[in-house]
């Protein structure tokens, strides 16, 4: 009864603490951080470029929302079989929480995605182009801002989790996984887009505020980085 708790031990505990064997292999570990920071960098920006390109009207949110879909399908497309195709902080959480990933590669994916979304943000500032603010609209207080940007995020990790069940069999090589993505991120973005903005990435809503914003970061940003992270928690453990 020993060995086999030490056998659990090893196998859960520490091989979603500690680097696994893949993750020690820096060839493949270095392709799988620069997937993440393109394909973070890639969705963020030309979503935010769709965004402010796009005339006001009432088609405006769905043409963005087609736009923000379509772009994050394409790039999981391009990179899910290098890195799973995360370019969400809080995919990458619920991941680690399912034990699909290390503690170490979830924080280096962290820092791709942060530095992705930095990019995307610091370029489109560069071209005069500002757009993808996420804030609180009129009529929505913070505890109910929470709650769609909680319940928007859980969907997605339901979603990138199903999709990526190797019980289900592995559907990342085929046009599946982006389908289910970018259809589920379109349907989120025409949900809430007139509520929250429809943020459901902290570092995407982060920077975006304080690069773009006329107020920069507001007290009631928390809501763009703990719901989705909260979720995360939930959705792993719940799935």
């Amino acid at each position: 009864q020993r060995r086999v708790r030490k056998q659990w031990y090893q196998r859960r505990v520490r091989g979603s603490l500690l680097p696994r064997r893949s993750d020690r292999q820096s060839g493949r570990l270095y392709r799988s951080c620069i997937a993440e920071l393109i394909g973070t960098f890639s969705y963020i920006f030309w979503g935010c470029f769709a965004q402010d390109s796009l005339s006001t009207g009432s088609d405006k949110t769905l043409a963005v929302a087609i736009a923000y879909g379509t772009a994050l399908g394409a790039t999981v497309h391009i990179f899910s079989d290098i890195s799973g195709s995360h370019f969400n902080p809080a995919v990458s959480l619920a991941m680690f929480v399912v034990q699909r990933i290390s503690l170490t590669r979830m924080f280096l994916y962290w820092i791709m995605q942060v530095l992705g979304a930095l990019l995307a943000i610091a370029i489109l500032e560069a071209c005069s182009i500002e757009s993808g603010t996420t804030y609180l609209n009129d009529g929505v207080n913070q505890g109910q801002g929470f709650l769609f940007e909680a319940f928007g995020t859980l969907l997605w990790v339901y979603v990138a989790l199903a999709a990526t069940n190797e019980l289900r069999g592995s559907v990342r090589s085929n046009i599946e996984y982006p389908l289910y993505i970018g259809m589920t991120f379109t349907a989120l973005h025409l949900a809430l887009e007139s509520k929250t903005g429809c943020g459901l990435n902290p570092p995407r809503s982060l920077l975006a505020n304080a690069f773009f914003g006329d107020d920069g970061v507001k007290s009631s940003d928390w809501v763009y980085v703990v719901a989705p992270l909260v979720a995360a928690i939930v959705g792993g453990f719940s799935y």
